[in-house]
Protein backbone atom coordinates (compact mmCIF):
# COMPACT_ATOMS: atom_id res chain seq x y z
CA UNK A 1 0.00 0.00 0.00
CA UNK A 2 0.84 3.48 -0.83
CA UNK A 3 1.16 5.75 2.20
CA UNK A 4 -0.14 9.82 1.70
CA UNK A 5 -0.44 12.60 3.73
CA UNK A 6 -2.83 16.03 3.33
CA UNK A 7 -1.92 19.50 3.58
CA UNK A 8 -3.74 22.54 1.95
CA UNK A 9 -1.87 25.43 0.38
CA UNK A 10 -3.65 28.30 0.45
CA UNK A 11 -4.74 31.06 -1.92
CA UNK A 12 -2.60 29.67 -5.32
CA UNK A 13 -4.00 27.70 -7.84
CA UNK A 14 -2.56 25.17 -10.67
CA UNK A 15 -1.07 27.51 -12.50
CA UNK A 16 1.31 29.06 -9.98
CA UNK A 17 2.46 25.59 -8.47
CA UNK A 18 3.66 24.79 -12.26
CA UNK A 19 5.02 28.35 -12.78
CA UNK A 20 7.26 27.77 -9.57
CA UNK A 21 8.35 24.20 -10.75
CA UNK A 22 9.01 24.98 -14.30
CA UNK A 23 11.48 28.22 -12.96
CA UNK A 24 13.16 25.83 -10.35
CA UNK A 25 16.98 27.05 -11.91
CA UNK A 26 16.06 30.35 -11.19
CA UNK A 27 14.74 29.97 -6.92
CA UNK A 28 16.99 26.98 -6.38
CA UNK A 29 19.36 27.18 -3.63
CA UNK A 30 21.80 24.32 -4.82
CA UNK A 31 24.45 22.56 -2.56
CA UNK A 32 27.83 21.43 -3.85
CA UNK A 33 29.21 18.05 -2.25
CA UNK A 34 32.34 19.46 0.12
CA UNK A 35 34.20 15.66 -0.83
CA UNK A 36 33.26 15.98 -4.96
CA UNK A 37 32.39 19.85 -5.68
CA UNK A 38 29.76 18.24 -7.59
CA UNK A 39 26.05 19.64 -7.37
CA UNK A 40 23.86 17.90 -5.46
CA UNK A 41 20.36 16.97 -6.77
CA UNK A 42 17.86 19.34 -6.61
CA UNK A 43 14.77 18.82 -9.43
CA UNK A 44 11.62 17.43 -10.24
CA UNK A 45 11.89 14.15 -12.31
CA UNK A 46 8.31 14.00 -13.04
CA UNK A 47 6.51 16.48 -14.10
CA UNK A 48 2.90 15.38 -15.17
CA UNK A 49 -0.18 16.85 -15.59
CA UNK A 50 -3.55 14.82 -15.90
CA UNK A 51 -7.22 15.71 -16.58
CA UNK A 52 -9.19 13.90 -14.27
CA UNK A 53 -12.82 12.49 -15.08
CA UNK A 54 -14.32 12.32 -11.46
CA UNK A 55 -17.91 11.25 -11.79
CA UNK A 56 -19.57 14.08 -13.69
CA UNK A 57 -16.49 16.48 -13.56
CA UNK A 58 -13.30 16.94 -14.88
CA UNK A 59 -10.64 18.09 -12.55
CA UNK A 60 -6.82 18.60 -13.71
CA UNK A 61 -4.31 17.06 -11.27
CA UNK A 62 -1.15 17.61 -10.97
CA UNK A 63 2.13 14.71 -10.50
CA UNK A 64 5.41 15.46 -9.33
CA UNK A 65 8.64 13.62 -8.08
CA UNK A 66 10.47 15.75 -6.29
CA UNK A 67 14.27 14.92 -5.72
CA UNK A 68 16.50 16.65 -3.48
CA UNK A 69 19.97 15.76 -1.99
CA UNK A 70 21.18 17.64 1.42
CA UNK A 71 24.42 17.77 3.29
CA UNK A 72 24.52 16.37 6.69
CA UNK A 73 25.06 18.87 9.33
CA UNK A 74 26.90 16.49 11.58
CA UNK A 75 28.65 14.89 8.85
CA UNK A 76 29.34 17.09 5.84
CA UNK A 77 32.87 16.22 5.48
CA UNK A 78 32.22 12.30 6.30
CA UNK A 79 34.05 10.34 3.59
CA UNK A 80 30.61 7.83 3.55
CA UNK A 81 28.86 9.45 1.15
CA UNK A 82 25.29 7.90 2.82
CA UNK A 83 26.20 9.42 5.96
CA UNK A 84 27.47 12.75 4.16
CA UNK A 85 24.31 13.51 1.98
CA UNK A 86 21.02 12.78 3.54
CA UNK A 87 17.93 11.98 0.71
CA UNK A 88 14.67 13.47 1.24
CA UNK A 89 12.42 12.84 -1.67
CA UNK A 90 9.00 12.25 -2.36
CA UNK A 91 6.32 11.90 -5.05
CA UNK A 92 3.41 14.65 -4.65
CA UNK A 93 -0.37 14.68 -6.15
CA UNK A 94 -1.64 18.16 -6.34
CA UNK A 95 -5.44 19.41 -7.43
CA UNK A 96 -7.18 22.53 -6.57
CA UNK A 97 -10.16 22.66 -3.84
CA UNK A 98 -11.51 26.36 -4.15
CA UNK A 99 -8.67 28.73 -4.17
CA UNK A 100 -6.39 26.34 -2.39
CA UNK A 101 -4.41 23.49 -3.61
CA UNK A 102 -4.27 20.11 -1.82
CA UNK A 103 -0.94 19.07 -1.66
CA UNK A 104 -0.50 15.13 -1.26
CA UNK A 105 2.75 13.96 -0.37
CA UNK A 106 3.36 10.09 -0.78
CA UNK A 107 4.85 9.59 2.19
CA UNK A 108 3.84 10.03 6.39
CA UNK A 109 2.74 13.06 8.18
CA UNK A 110 5.83 14.64 9.84
CA UNK A 111 8.07 17.68 10.25
CA UNK A 112 10.09 16.53 7.58
CA UNK A 113 7.50 15.99 5.23
CA UNK A 114 6.17 19.50 5.77
CA UNK A 115 9.87 20.77 5.00
CA UNK A 116 9.96 18.94 2.06
CA UNK A 117 6.91 20.20 0.77
CA UNK A 118 7.94 23.99 1.38
CA UNK A 119 11.62 23.23 -0.23
CA UNK A 120 9.70 21.55 -3.19
CA UNK A 121 7.41 24.17 -3.78
CA UNK A 122 9.38 27.27 -2.83
CA UNK A 123 7.05 28.34 -0.25
CA UNK A 124 8.63 31.04 2.29
CA UNK A 125 5.83 32.80 4.29
CA UNK A 126 3.97 31.05 7.69
CA UNK A 127 0.53 29.83 7.89
CA UNK A 128 -0.19 29.30 3.97
CA UNK A 129 0.80 25.63 4.14
CA UNK A 130 -1.67 23.78 6.35
CA UNK A 131 -2.13 20.33 7.48
CA UNK A 132 -5.32 19.21 5.90
CA UNK A 133 -6.23 15.63 7.81
CA UNK A 134 -9.23 13.55 7.63
CA UNK A 135 -10.12 14.10 11.11
CA UNK A 136 -11.58 11.28 11.92
CA UNK A 137 -11.32 9.49 15.62
CA UNK A 138 -12.11 6.60 16.95
CA UNK A 139 -16.31 6.61 17.28
CA UNK A 140 -15.95 6.41 13.20
CA UNK A 141 -14.02 3.37 13.53
CA UNK A 142 -16.03 1.56 15.74
CA UNK A 143 -19.15 2.70 13.72
CA UNK A 144 -17.55 1.14 10.83
CA UNK A 145 -16.88 -2.16 12.82
CA UNK A 146 -20.62 -2.17 13.61
CA UNK A 147 -21.55 -1.38 10.46
CA UNK A 148 -19.31 -4.92 8.97
CA UNK A 149 -20.52 -6.85 11.34
CA UNK A 150 -23.95 -6.19 11.75
CA UNK A 151 -24.93 -4.66 8.59
CA UNK A 152 -23.49 -6.99 6.04
CA UNK A 153 -20.88 -4.19 5.58
CA UNK A 154 -23.71 -2.22 4.24
CA UNK A 155 -23.66 1.61 4.31
CA UNK A 156 -26.62 2.38 1.80
CA UNK A 157 -28.16 1.17 -0.97
CA UNK A 158 -30.38 3.67 -2.22
CA UNK A 159 -29.41 5.71 -4.62
CA UNK A 160 -25.53 4.16 -4.28
CA UNK A 161 -24.15 1.67 -2.79
CA UNK A 162 -21.54 1.66 -0.58
CA UNK A 163 -20.33 -1.35 1.04
CA UNK A 164 -17.47 -2.58 3.60
CA UNK A 165 -16.11 -5.56 1.76
CA UNK A 166 -12.95 -5.97 4.10
CA UNK A 167 -11.72 -5.10 7.22
CA UNK A 168 -8.35 -5.29 8.36
CA UNK A 169 -7.33 -3.32 11.61
CA UNK A 170 -4.26 -2.32 13.87
CA UNK A 171 -4.57 -1.81 17.56
CA UNK A 172 -2.69 0.71 19.69
CA UNK A 173 0.31 2.80 19.46
CA UNK A 174 3.03 0.20 18.28
CA UNK A 175 0.54 -1.77 15.82
CA UNK A 176 2.71 -4.94 16.46
CA UNK A 177 -0.21 -7.07 15.94
CA UNK A 178 -2.31 -7.46 12.85
CA UNK A 179 -5.55 -8.74 12.58
CA UNK A 180 -8.27 -9.40 9.53
CA UNK A 181 -11.81 -10.12 9.04
CA UNK A 182 -12.75 -10.85 5.51
CA UNK A 183 -16.06 -10.75 3.55
CA UNK A 184 -15.95 -14.48 3.51
CA UNK A 185 -14.91 -15.96 6.95
CA UNK A 186 -16.91 -17.66 9.77
CA UNK A 187 -18.85 -15.51 12.16
CA UNK A 188 -16.93 -16.87 15.10
CA UNK A 189 -13.53 -16.08 13.25
CA UNK A 190 -14.52 -12.51 12.92
CA UNK A 191 -16.37 -12.05 16.33
CA UNK A 192 -13.46 -13.68 18.41
CA UNK A 193 -11.28 -11.37 16.45
CA UNK A 194 -13.05 -8.17 17.32
CA UNK A 195 -13.74 -9.09 20.76
CA UNK A 196 -10.06 -9.46 21.38
CA UNK A 197 -9.31 -6.46 19.74
CA UNK A 198 -12.38 -3.84 21.10
CA UNK A 199 -11.27 -5.68 25.01
CA UNK A 200 -7.62 -4.48 24.47
CA UNK A 201 -6.58 -1.56 27.07
CA UNK A 202 -4.53 0.27 23.89
CA UNK A 203 -6.68 2.99 21.83
CA UNK A 204 -7.92 2.19 18.77
CA UNK A 205 -5.73 4.00 16.05
CA UNK A 206 -6.26 2.70 12.80
CA UNK A 207 -8.26 0.97 10.87
CA UNK A 208 -8.31 -0.29 7.74
CA UNK A 209 -10.97 -0.62 4.99
CA UNK A 210 -11.61 -2.25 1.93
CA UNK A 211 -14.80 0.51 0.28
CA UNK A 212 -16.89 -0.74 -2.33
CA UNK A 213 -18.68 2.29 -4.20
CA UNK A 214 -21.28 2.55 -6.76
CA UNK A 215 -23.00 5.04 -8.31
CA UNK A 216 -24.40 6.49 -11.77
CA UNK A 217 -23.68 9.48 -13.04
CA UNK A 218 -25.60 10.92 -16.22
CA UNK A 219 -23.15 8.86 -18.31
CA UNK A 220 -22.22 6.15 -16.63
CA UNK A 221 -22.26 3.45 -14.24
CA UNK A 222 -19.35 3.72 -12.09
CA UNK A 223 -17.95 1.13 -9.37
CA UNK A 224 -14.68 1.31 -7.32
CA UNK A 225 -13.27 -1.08 -4.65
CA UNK A 226 -10.37 1.03 -2.82
CA UNK A 227 -8.34 -0.62 -0.17
CA UNK A 228 -7.53 2.23 2.68
CA UNK A 229 -6.04 2.34 5.69
CA UNK A 230 -7.39 5.34 8.10
CA UNK A 231 -5.34 6.51 10.99
CA UNK A 232 -6.04 9.25 13.83
CA UNK A 233 -2.21 9.88 13.03
CA UNK A 234 -2.48 11.82 9.57
CA UNK A 235 -0.57 9.31 8.03
CA UNK A 236 -2.85 7.15 5.84
CA UNK A 237 -2.54 4.77 3.13
CA UNK A 238 -3.99 3.52 -0.72
CA UNK A 239 -3.85 0.43 -2.31
CA UNK A 240 -2.67 1.27 -5.96
CA UNK A 241 -1.75 -2.46 -7.25
CA UNK A 242 -4.88 -4.27 -6.24
CA UNK A 243 -7.86 -1.66 -6.95
CA UNK A 244 -10.89 -2.75 -9.07
CA UNK A 245 -13.12 0.02 -10.97
CA UNK A 246 -12.43 1.77 -13.49
CA UNK A 247 -8.76 2.31 -13.83
CA UNK A 248 -8.14 -1.47 -13.29
CA UNK A 249 -6.06 -1.56 -16.90
CA UNK A 250 -4.80 1.83 -16.70
CA UNK A 251 -1.08 0.99 -17.26
CA UNK A 252 0.25 4.45 -16.35
CA UNK A 253 0.92 4.56 -12.37
CA UNK A 254 0.95 8.11 -12.48
CA UNK A 255 -2.35 8.55 -13.74
CA UNK A 256 -3.94 5.61 -11.81
CA UNK A 257 -2.59 6.96 -8.41
CA UNK A 258 -3.99 10.65 -9.02
CA UNK A 259 -7.48 9.16 -10.14
CA UNK A 260 -7.42 7.05 -6.34
CA UNK A 261 -6.51 9.78 -4.18
CA UNK A 262 -8.81 12.15 -6.02
CA UNK A 263 -11.51 9.42 -5.74
CA UNK A 264 -10.88 9.22 -2.01
CA UNK A 265 -10.41 12.61 -1.20
CA UNK A 266 -13.48 13.96 -3.06
CA UNK A 267 -15.70 11.51 -2.93
CA UNK A 268 -15.23 8.00 -0.51
CA UNK A 269 -14.36 9.40 2.62
CA UNK A 270 -16.90 12.70 2.38
CA UNK A 271 -19.79 9.87 1.63
CA UNK A 272 -18.29 7.75 4.64
CA UNK A 273 -18.60 10.09 6.56
CA UNK A 274 -21.87 11.30 5.52
CA UNK A 275 -23.44 8.22 6.52
CA UNK A 276 -21.35 8.12 9.67
CA UNK A 277 -23.25 11.67 11.01
CA UNK A 278 -26.70 10.29 9.54
CA UNK A 279 -26.40 7.44 11.83
CA UNK A 280 -24.95 9.97 15.03
CA UNK A 281 -28.47 12.48 13.50
CA UNK A 282 -31.17 10.28 13.46
CA UNK A 283 -29.76 7.66 16.90
CA UNK A 284 -29.05 4.84 14.67
CA UNK A 285 -25.51 5.23 16.37
CA UNK A 286 -24.70 6.14 19.73
CA UNK A 287 -22.23 5.85 22.82
CA UNK A 288 -24.97 3.43 23.84
CA UNK A 289 -25.38 1.67 20.88
CA UNK A 290 -21.52 1.18 20.85
CA UNK A 291 -21.90 0.02 23.98
CA UNK A 292 -24.98 -3.04 23.19
CA UNK A 293 -22.52 -3.74 20.10
CA UNK A 294 -19.69 -4.60 21.86
CA UNK A 295 -21.63 -6.45 24.80
CA UNK A 296 -23.96 -8.70 22.01
CA UNK A 297 -20.29 -9.39 20.87
CA UNK A 298 -19.07 -10.61 24.11
CA UNK A 299 -22.69 -12.35 25.01
CA UNK A 300 -22.27 -14.44 21.52
CA UNK A 301 -18.67 -15.01 21.94
CA UNK A 302 -19.79 -17.00 25.17
CA UNK A 303 -22.18 -19.15 23.82
CA UNK A 304 -19.98 -20.13 21.00
CA UNK A 305 -17.18 -20.61 23.74
CA UNK A 306 -20.39 -23.14 25.85
CA UNK A 307 -21.18 -24.69 22.74
CA UNK A 308 -17.18 -25.60 22.01
CA UNK A 309 -17.40 -27.10 25.74
CA UNK A 310 -19.99 -29.19 25.45
CA UNK A 311 -18.23 -30.86 22.29
CA UNK A 312 -15.00 -31.17 23.82
CA UNK A 313 -17.01 -32.94 26.79
CA UNK A 314 -18.69 -35.22 24.18
CA UNK A 315 -15.31 -36.03 22.55
CA UNK A 316 -13.76 -36.85 26.32
CA UNK A 317 -16.52 -39.18 26.83
CA UNK A 318 -16.73 -41.52 23.56
CA UNK A 319 -12.97 -41.73 23.98
CA UNK A 320 -13.56 -42.81 27.66
CA UNK A 321 -16.00 -45.00 26.49
CA UNK A 322 -13.53 -46.41 23.63
CA UNK A 323 -11.40 -47.47 26.18
CA UNK A 324 -13.55 -49.37 28.12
Amino acid sequence: MKMFSLYRYKDTDLEKVLNTVDSINDWAEIENDPITDESLEFKFSVNQSYNVKLLDENKKVLFLEFRNEKLSDKHKYNPDIKKRIRRNDSEIVLFEEGTDVIVVPLRGKNFTTGSLIRTALNINKDKILLNNDFEFNDDFFYWIFNRYLNNDGTISSNDEFLEVTSLTSFSGETRDTVNKIVGDGTRISEILWTLAFLFTNETLKSITPEIKHQVKTSEESVSEIIKLDLTLTGSYKIDISNHIGSRLFTSDTHEKTCYLILYTYDILIPKLKEFYHDDLNTLSWSPQIKKQFISSIGSEIQDQVNQALIEIESEVQKEFLNRD
